[in-house]
């Protein structure tokens, strides 16, 4: 199953191999298209087993990333995992950050009250954090940055107090973004 991993462009290879410098901006491409990773002054540059068209039209077959070809290989393996790791939130307190995609699940028999730090920037980028009840309690957490870099007025996630209640959130440049909630409120 291919699995979409996310890296910063910084430039690309059309269909002759030609180099295009181009504006760094944050991309995500299929792992199983990547047939090669080499070092790159830049960081790494990125072959494709299948060329792809970019928005603009141009036929590429690979990019130049700032990852390291090492950055490149731990965000594939963490995408071919075929599950994500478990976590389980039994008290209140501080939120480790993990290197893989995980769930957690809220099991403390009262409301946990929680905090999750900001990720960090390159290396988190892509990391997706899924939070979920098991009891019917109005959870909360809190990341003082505010999810979405929205500040003080989004920066508490409260559980709505039904078991399955949830939210999943993925790291984006040092910001924790929104991908999905259920029952779960930012205020």
């Amino acid at each position: 199953m291919a699995r979409l991993i996310t890296v910063t462009k910084v430039g690309l290879y059309d269909i002759n191999g030609s180099y295009f410098a181009v504006d760094s901006e944050s991309i995500r491409v299929y792992d199983q298209n990547i047939s090669s990773i080499e070092t790159h002054t830049s960081g790494a540059s990125l072959m494709f087993g299948n060329p792809q068209v970019t928005p603009e039209g141009v036929t590429v077959k690979g990019f130049v990333v700032s990852q390291t070809p090492a950055q490149i290989q731990t965000l594939i393996d963490a995408s071919v995992s075929t599950t994500n790791p478990v976590s389980v939130i039994s008290a209140d307190g501080a939120i480790s950050i993990p290197s893989v995609n995980t769930t957690f699940y809220f099991t403390k028999a009262g409301v946990a009250v929680t905090t999750l730090a900001a990720p960090t920037a390159t290396t988190h980028d892509g990391l997706r954090l899924t939070f979920v009840a098991t009891t019917a309690q109005a959870n909360t957490i809190t990341h003082s940055a505010g999810f979405g870099a929205g500040g003080a007025s989004l920066d508490v996630a409260t559980f709505g107090g039904a078991i399955g209640d949830n939210i999943t959130i993925e790291a984006y440049q040092g910001k924790w973004y929104i991908v999905a909630t259920r029952n779960v409120t930012i205020a």
